[in-house]
């Protein structure tokens, strides 16, 4: 059985208007590839060093799709942008887990 996994993402933008932007061209890159965002914004901060700004969490159906995604040509000509309004950490790309009873 295929787990989906999740790229999960930490985000401090400091440039909003060129952030928009950034998303206008990157967004549109992830439901190609299989990808849907399933979480993103503020978080609530509960303990440990509080991050300045967001985070964002996106669905792919394979560890193939969510590595494709990230590189190709679409996503590679967003991150410029992103990195010229933000400071971001992609956390990396998690596995699923297999649902608990």
């Amino acid at each position: 059985m295929t787990m989906p996994v999740y790229v999960v993402a930490h985000i401090a933008v400091e440039d909003p208007e060129a952030y928009a932007e950034y998303q206008r061209r990157g967004l549109p890159t992830i439901a190609p590839a299989g990808g849907r965002v399933i979480a993103g914004g503020g978080p609530v901060h509960l303990e440990g060093e509080e991050m300045p700004g967001g985070s964002a969490i996106v669905e792919f159906p394979t560890m193939e799709a969510a590595l494709a995604w990230y590189s190709s040509d679409a996503y590679q000509a967003a991150i410029p942008l992103r990195q010229k309004a933000s400071r971001a950490v992609m956390m990396g790309i998690l596995p699923g887990l297999e649902q608990m009873p």
